[in-house]
């Protein structure tokens, strides 16, 4: 082996960076014992096309598990999807404005924009000279809400949300990867159980 490849071959290896598993959490409480054998329909607040999407997952798990989906079932599921976008607060040369985003994630809220007069930890216009430079992160998060609901009675069954950490990128495998976590915890009581997803 030549020192040109056996160079590339160790600049390679260092420039691979290690995969790191995202983790998330469910919690789930179980009210009321379950029927078996009944009936579930499966219903979503929002029947936009990834929803519907969900939705479509959900009801395909429940049938690998030998469940029944269809309508009018007894047992109703209501599937919620929320997202929560991550905040940062970014330090640059130039302290004088500050970009914070909305919390609301629809896009129906505008970033804010601030003209710092004064900041005591990262400068502003009367203070510049604030030599360090901090950056607060709160990751981005996917939730989804479910509840299991007896309609002949009305009453409450069962439960449950899962979250996960999105990170820097928007990876769709990490919202849709709680879906089958969701399902095998039904019935059950969870406090803060952890997952790994690749």
């Amino acid at each position: 082996m030549s020192f040109f490849t056996s160079s590339l071959i160790a600049l390679l290896i260092i420039m691979v960076k290690p995969v790191t598993a995202a983790e998330g959490t469910i919690n789930a409480m179980l009210y009321s014992p379950i029927p078996d054998g009944e009936l579930i329909s499966i219903q979503i607040l929002d029947n936009s096309d990834e929803n519907m999407y969900i939705k479509r997952k959900f009801e395909q798990g429940f049938r690998e598990q030998g469940k029944k989906v269809g309508k009018d079932g007894r047992l109703l599921i209501t599937i919620e999807r929320r997202g929560t976008l991550g905040t940062w607060r970014g330090v640059t040369p130039n302290r004088l404005i500050q970009l914070r985003n909305a919390e609301d994630h629809t896009g129906v809220d505008t970033p804010d924009i601030r003209f710092s007069l004064f900041d005591s930890s990262l400068g502003g216009f009367f203070n510049k000279n604030i030599s360090s430079r901090v950056t607060q992160v709160a990751a981005s998060q996917y939730q989804i809400n479910i509840s299991l609901d007896d309609r002949a009675n009305g009453r409450r069954l069962w439960q449950g949300w899962a979250t996960i950490e999105v990170g820097k990128s928007d990876d769709r495998k990490l919202l849709y990867s709680m879906i089958p976590r969701l399902i095998e915890n039904i019935g059950k009581t969870v406090r803060s159980q952890t997952f790994k997803v690749n």
